[in-house]
């Protein structure tokens, strides 16, 4: 059995993974549009893996029998100054996911929830 105050968190990155991929897929249209094809491309594959993450996480609460409570995902950001303005987006959303998952390996830890 699964903690409330840890299914929340794990709830909370599925949702941060999801907005991720979909950060990432809008950005990849974005550079697709504007003929930056190689970025868009790396940045399809980038959508791709962070929805790769939700899954694996999804599938752990599954596995469970926890709850899984998915919240609605606001609209990304379809617009940019630069292919730059792109890569800064994605660096400030990869450090706040990276951030987020290691506060909840953190309280995994303090919760016992190995």
């Amino acid at each position: 059995m699964m903690s409330d105050t840890i299914s929340q968190a794990i709830n909370e990155q599925i949702h941060a993974e999801l907005s991720a991929s979909y950060s990432y897929l809008a950005m990849s249209a974005y550079c697709d549009r504007t003929n930056f094809s190689g970025a868009a491309k790396w940045l399809r594959v980038q959508s791709q893996e962070e929805y790769t993450h939700a899954m694996k996480l999804l599938d752990f609460m599954l596995a469970r029998h926890a709850k899984v409570v998915l919240a609605d995902i606001a609209r990304p950001k379809t617009d940019y100054a630069s292919l730059l303005d792109v890569f800064e987006t994605s660096f400030a959303q990869e450090q706040s996911v990276s951030s987020q998952i290691s506060s909840l390996y953190e309280l995994a830890f303090k919760e016992k929830a190995y």
